[in-house]
């Protein structure tokens, strides 16, 4: 796993943070085909697996990048309002998912008292 940091060279800000991953295929299948599963072989007496399918496998890709912005000082404590998180997949099959979470803080509280019940499990 890589994990990058990005600061703000002025402020010295954390504004960015990538995680990235790639996991390589392994060797033969994790998933066995349909014919393994149920037993069957090929009139030559071979199972339904394909030798080949492992090498044809692409790594697996996983990057998540958190974004930091429009920072705000309240009591001397300065934090960011707005938090973007941007995931990626890219499958082995050449597929690619995205998915985006963009979140914005309206107030900052300090010093708030808490309920002890608020920490007991049941």
């Amino acid at each position: 796993m890589e994990i990058h940091m990005y600061f703000e060279p002025e402020t010295y800000r954390h504004v960015l943070t990538v995680y990235s991953i790639s996991l390589a295929s392994g060797f033969g299948s994790a998933v066995p085909s349909i014919t393994d599963q149920v037993g069957l072989t090929t009139p030559g007496g071979q199972s339904g697996s394909d030798p080949t399918r492992s090498s044809k496998q692409q790594q697996i890709r996983y990057t998540l990048e958190e974004r930091f912005s429009d920072f705000n000082t309240t009591d001397g404590i300065t934090l960011p309002s707005h938090y973007n998180i941007h995931f990626t997949q890219e499958a082995q099959d050449g597929k690619t998912t995205v998915f985006e979470w963009d979140m914005t803080a309206n107030e900052v509280s300090e010093n708030m008292s808490l309920d002890p019940r608020n920490f007991q499990v049941k």
